[in-house]
């Protein structure tokens, strides 16, 4: 006779680009076994089942959850690597499917997105298709209408076209002034997170932003005020 854990918890969705991907990559740091995830690995490939978690961004988010909600979490990873704002404006987004078979409803859903838009995409567009993916791709499919959203803004890109900022500041400024006018929505900023290659989040950086995430998780719940990060004065 073998035996499984059975949990009974709360079920945090991931989607986005590949930096939601490499959160997840797994390290040295131990994550607590009341920690799980579903979906998607950390390049976006096959999706898996049920999986324990390591490494620095799971560490710092995963562990702080676990205290939050006094009970066992699950990271529900549906991000695809390279996806502009425009594949997740819809119902038939990249983690569509895979948020529907875990079952259950989210708890909220932490969004990590820009970097595919930062060079060609302006204010208005990327400002519209933040609110149908809000809107049309998370909460009405979900049938959650007030569901959280956390938004990671856009980080720092500073290799190949990643340079060029003509529309860097469109993307960042959108995803604030959504979060500004929207309700149950917020935002940790990235700005100041270290990079592994001029784009993906190394180790320290994942530990930084998982603990902003984790202070968003507390204001949310009302037990913390601050938690967005710097911010660029001018």
């Amino acid at each position: 006779i073998t035996g499984e854990k059975v949990g009974v918890g709360e079920l945090v969705g991931l989607a986005g680009q590949s930096n939601a991907g490499r959160f997840l990559k797994p390290g040295a740091d131990s994550v607590s076994d009341l920690v799980r995830a579903y979906g998607n690995d950390e390049y976006g490939g096959a999706t898996v089942g049920w999986r324990t978690l390591s490494g620095p961004g799971p560490a710092a988010l995963g562990d702080a959850l676990v205290t939050a909600y006094n009970c066992p979490v699950g990271i529900v990873n549906g991000h695809m690597d390279g996806t502009a704002i425009i594949s997740w404006a819809g119902a038939g987004h990249p983690a569509s499917a895979i948020f529907a078979a875990v079952g259950g409803k989210l708890a909220a859903i932490i969004f990590v997105q820009g970097e595919a838009d930062w060079n060609g995409t302006n204010y208005a567009t990327y400002l519209a298709g933040l609110g149908t993916t809000v809107t049309d791709g998370f909460r009405t499919p979900l049938g959650q209408s007030n569901l959280p959203i956390i938004i990671a803004a856009l980080g720092r890109y500073t290799s190949g076209s990643g340079s060029d900022t003509t529309t860097y500041e469109h993307v960042k400024r959108a995803q604030y002034d959504y979060v500004g006018a929207t309700a149950n929505t917020y935002i940790v900023d990235r700005i100041d997170c270290t990079l592994a290659d001029g784009l993906h989040l190394d180790g320290p950086g994942s530990a930084k932003l998982g603990a902003r995430l984790a202070q968003a998780f507390k204001v949310h719940l009302g037990t913390a005020t601050q938690y967005r990060g710097p911010s660029i004065a001018a």
